[in-house]
């Protein structure tokens, strides 16, 4: 079955054109599930596994595929994520929804650090249903609400910003959890743990559960980034948006991120007003001119669940825009260029400015270091 995903993906993946669309599938129908029977059963001797398990283990962070490189485990699905949650619920499981796109370092990396990870694996196959989705492909897709389109649709339709992005489904198929971007492997467990034990149905957000899970490894913060002031009452000043670098104690992710942010604070400040804010912090942060609270009780009700954290504020103080998985230089520099020039948007439109950004600099001569 997993043979046979991997050959439907590299038969209905089409080139990123959108005018381009090959005959789209239909999960439901009985006959294609026979179909599905007779190909996997013809595969072995058509695509021998040696030539998979060559492919997998092939190249840099560059070249990783969704439908080459999807952990057999995952869960061979006709994407009709109604039917996954009926019967994930009825195995006592929950849906784990990953969306990757080719070449993605930080799918990559999600791969090797998480998805190999022995521990997290057994976890995952003891509570879980995974299927993948690539967010650039055609494979016919039905979402929970009986809408059918394709990967990319999907994608589009849910918003998936950043990839890899988890996104976790209860019983009846709506969404619990989302994680955006890379997250490294204990904080991707303490997620995982949240969605196992059910703890949205007793009525404790994600939110509260990492920050009890990360308050235990906090250690005394380190200074803000260079010309990032503390906010002093001042995040929603007018008349120019804001940023929010929100950090806390013992994140060696906080320390790769304050050094990047000094480096180019000069950047940063010429488009946005810059403050810095400790997750854990009792300093003063105001919500209005009137009402004031603290650092940790304004990252509460924003619900950051994760840090670092980038957190980009209209003039009125409403978010726009944010970024709390792990990037690096050339992604950090995109999401300023796109949240300055308003292109912070649902995907498919954000990947479309990162494909374009490096296709600019390459053409001026630049070297793109994606990773």
């Amino acid at each position: 079955a997993d043979r046979f995903r991997i050959f439907v993906q590299k038969a209905h993946n089409s080139p990123r054109d959108e005018l381009h669309r090959p005959p789209r599938l239909k999960p439901k129908i009985p006959e294609m599930k026979a179909f599905a029977l007779l190909v996997l059963l013809a595969l072995p001797a058509v695509f021998p596994p040696a030539a998979f398990a060559q492919a997998a283990e092939s190249g840099g962070p560059g070249d990783y595929i969704v439908s080459r490189d999807t952990p057999a485990w995952f869960k061979p699905s006709f994407l009709d994520f109604g039917e996954d949650a009926a019967e994930a619920a009825e195995n006592g499981r929950r849906v784990m929804i990953y969306f990757g796109q080719d070449g993605c370092p930080y799918c990559k990396k999600l791969h090797q650090d998480s998805f190999k990870n022995p521990e997290i694996v057994r976890f995952l196959n003891r509570r879980f249903d995974a299927v993948a989705v690539n967010i650039f492909g055609d494979v016919e897709a039905v979402w929970t609400d009986g809408a059918e389109l394709t990967e990319k649709e999907l994608a589009a339709k849910l918003g998936i910003q950043l990839t890899p992005t988890l996104l976790f489904l209860d019983e009846r198929g709506n969404e619990i959890v989302r994680v955006a971007g890379y997250q490294p492997p204990h904080r991707l467990r303490a997620v995982l743990d949240y969605a196992a034990r059910r703890l949205d149905l007793q009525g404790k957000s994600l939110e509260s559960h990492m920050r009890e899970a990360a308050a235990k490894h906090s250690a005394r913060p380190a200074p803000p980034p260079q010309n990032f002031a503390p906010p002093k009452g001042r995040l929603n000043a007018p008349g120019k948006r804001s940023v929010v670098f929100v950090s806390q104690g013992g994140c060696e992710i906080c320390a790769e991120w304050r050094d990047y942010l000094s480096q180019n604070a000069g950047k940063w400040g010429a488009k946005f007003q810059l403050f810095a804010l400790n997750r854990f912090g009792e300093n003063p942060a105001a919500k209005t001119e009137s009402e004031s609270e603290s650092e940790s009780e304004w990252a509460r009700r924003m619900k950051v669940s994760f840090a670092p954290a980038l957190i980009f504020l209209n003039a009125d103080g409403s978010e726009f825009f944010r970024a709390d998985g792990y990037l690096r230089a050339f992604h950090l520099d995109s999401v300023l260029d796109s949240a300055a020039a308003g292109a912070a948007a649902a995907e498919p439109e954000f990947q479309r400015f990162l494909q374009r950004r490096a296709d600019r600099l390459r053409e001026r001569g630049e070297e793109v270091r994606i990773w």
